[in-house]
């Protein structure tokens, strides 16, 4: 099992100038490899907002110190935002947007760890989306899990209770990320807490018989890297050639697909 600095190391960084929309574009399991943020095409940016996720999930910085580490870095830098965007979301200098990034990459690490460190577990062979953090403005939760399980036609999910095994394809329907742990969206306050073999029976997701199976899973980790592959319709030739040469020659050039070719990603 990784520890969550191993996690945090293991992405890439990919300095490639792609909107929101763009990343939004390319497939999961790319993404979920890469540190990357929107309109950013400067390693040493990248390398500096890493570094302050990495220190507030060591513990050696709060939020607010990793803030004034990255205000700090900018300004020695000479940083300037775009032309007419002082101030907005694509400011690196404003709060907004740096919480952004240091709570959605903390939080998809954790959420990669919690993932790992149950995948197989036959004690708590399941979860249930809870809220963790209050939000003055809160998603409807409920209707996205109605809408999220008539997707998945109820696959190893519960219709009365926000509650689903681990490897449901509903945690993945539910993600604005298209991943199978939180965050499921930008600033959601929500995660998950795990759910006895006992209350998941009593919910009809497990049998006695689902022990073995279920236990199996936990032998199938492998390589993070393995068998990649994402769709690269509607980018430009240059951006591809970007995104090619900034994974170190994993991430290749296939056509109109980028093949990630194996190896970790450090």
């Amino acid at each position: 099992m990784p520890s969550l600095i191993d996690i945090i190391n293991a992405l890439k960084l990919l300095p490639v100038k792609l909107t929101a929309a763009q990343w939004e574009g390319m497939r999961a399991d790319i993404r979920e490899r890469a540190f990357f943020m929107a309109l950013v095409d400067e390693a040493h940016i990248l390398q500096e907002h890493r570094d302050a996720v990495k220190g507030m999930i060591g513990g050696s910085l709060s939020k607010t110190e990793a803030r004034e580490a990255i205000g700090d870095y900018l300004a020695s830098e000479g940083y300037q935002p775009p032309e007419g965007k002082e101030g907005t979301i694509q400011d690196l200098r404003t709060v907004q947007r740096q919480n952004l990034v240091l709570e959605t990459n903390q939080a998809m690490v954790a959420g990669y760890a919690q993932q790992e460190l149950f995948r197989g577990s036959v004690a708590f062979p399941a979860q249930r989306l809870v809220r963790i953090a209050e939000r003055v403005e809160k998603r409807d939760w409920p209707s996205r899990w109605r809408e999220a399980y008539a997707l998945v036609g109820g696959e190893g999910a519960s219709a009365q209770e926000m509650v689903a095994l681990n490897d449901s394809p509903i945690w993945t329907a539910l993600s604005r990320f298209d991943l199978p742990y939180p965050p499921y969206d930008y600033n959601s306050g929500m995660g998950r807490r795990p759910v006895s073999w006992d209350d998941a029976r009593r919910l009809g997701l497990v049998k006695p018989e689902d022990a073995a199976a279920i236990a199996a899973q936990g032998r199938k980790r492998g390589s993070m890297n393995f068998g990649l592959q994402a769709s690269a319709a509607g980018l430009d030739a240059d951006v591809m050639a970007q995104v090619a040469v900034l994974s170190g020659g994993r991430a290749v050039k296939d056509g109109k697909s980028l093949v990630w070719k194996g190896g970790q990603a450090a």
